[in-house]
């Protein structure tokens, strides 16, 4: 298993990010998990030419939303090699990493209606399971 390392954001890293979510913000896609699905569905159909920038606004739409209800904060993440934009929190014990970039380069074209509503509702039900667990007198 590969060891990750958090590291400090870049300052092209940040400028990704901020861009990328007030694009995403003025295209209303950081007001619900849905938009985003929407917003994939309508990537799947007209297949734009500029495809990877569309992806990047949808993934800092993405980890914004998960931000907002996780407290999570961005972070970049590296192996030695690679390195990835990511959200970090801590629950318990356990720290969570998510992807959003990742998962939205992996998933935009699944043809699902609900792809992302779903994924997130996933991630909510694990830091709850895992908030619960570090709470539960068994733990200590």
């Amino acid at each position: 298993m590969t060891s990750l390392h958090v590291r400090q954001l870049s300052e092209s890293e940040v400028s990704q990010i901020t861009t990328n979510i007030d694009i995403a913000t003025n295209q209303n896609l950081t007001d619900s998990v849905e938009s985003i699905d929407l917003a994939a569905r309508n990537l799947r159909q007209a297949q734009p030419a500029d495809l990877e920038s569309q992806l990047q606004v949808l993934g800092a739409a993405l980890g914004a939303i998960i931000s907002a209800q996780t407290q999570m904060q961005w972070a970049a993440v590296t192996d030695g090699i690679e390195s990835a934009i990511v959200l970090i929190g801590t629950v318990g014990e356990n720290t969570v990493v998510v992807y959003p970039f990742d998962v939205v380069e992996r998933r935009w074209n699944l043809d699902e209606p609900k792809v992302f509503t779903q994924y997130v509702s996933d991630v909510l039900d694990s830091i709850r399971v895992s908030q619960n667990a570090a709470e539960s007198p068994e733990s200590e």
